[in-house]
């Protein structure tokens, strides 16, 4: 009962992308105003989801005003979907004024994978169309595949060869046919993006530590891999 409360809730907020009128309205939304929201929904224990969070946060020991904790925990899933709604209802030409900004640390790291097969792990705390941006924009000159889920919509907007360059930059979703095609990309020297949570029961895996908590990783996909870049949300 309390993950389908949980999945109820996030489900919602990110329904309102897929609705003209929702997409607007949270496209438009000042960071001012998903704070308030966010204080609204913690004081009326919307969908109970405030509730839940503060109970998971309990087993987690975590210390200090719970309150406070779950509203930056919404403000956060908000500010997600704010985003989403600015990739989706926004025309091209608008989009300069919303993109991203890189920041590349270590850049000698980033240079050494230049030639080599390339698996990026970026956190699920960041809107999948800025992860889709970054991948995009950090690899121009690089073949570049994305694995994801219920992506119909967001593929339109990245899907296809770069302008300025003929690479290409793929997604790809649960199919038979999606891990043949990661591994070819990768064969030649190409870039994967997907998210650390890809290791289900009676997969083989291995420990790995990212944002300093323990993850299964696939061992297939690290086995297919030289070099694993970590990205965060600092970018």
């Amino acid at each position: 009962m309390t993950e389908d409360l949980k999945v109820s809730f996030q489900r919602t907020i990110a329904q309102l992308v897929d609705h003209y009128i929702g997409c607007r309205l949270l496209a438009q939304a000042s960071p001012e105003q998903l704070y308030r929201l966010a204080q609204e929904i913690v004081a009326e224990d919307l969908y109970r989801f405030p509730s839940v969070v503060k109970e998971a946060a309990k087993l987690l020991r975590l210390t200090g005003d719970l309150d406070a904790f779950v509203v930056r925990h919404l403000e956060h899933l908000l500010w997600v979907e704010h985003r989403r709604a600015l990739w989706h209802c926004s025309p091209t030409s608008t989009r300069s004024a919303f993109d991203l900004g890189l920041l590349i640390k270590g850049q000698e790291h980033l240079a050494a994978t230049v030639g080599a097969p390339t698996v990026l792990i970026t956190p699920m705390s960041l809107p999948y169309e800025d992860s889709l941006w970054l991948a995009r924009n950090l690899f121009p000159d690089r073949n570049v595949i994305v694995y994801g889920e219920d992506i119909g919509s967001t593929a339109s907007l990245f899907a296809g060869k770069d302008q300025t360059s003929s690479c290409s930059f793929r997604l790809v979703g649960p199919s038979p046919t999606a891990v043949f095609d990661i591994l070819n990309v990768l064969d030649g020297g190409g870039c994967f993006l997907t998210y650390p949570d890809f290791v289900y029961s009676g997969h083989n895996a291995q420990p790995i530590v990212l944002l300093g908590q323990k993850w299964p990783l696939s061992s297939g996909f690290i086995s297919c891999s030289r070099t694993i870049i970590f990205l965060g949300p600092h970018f």
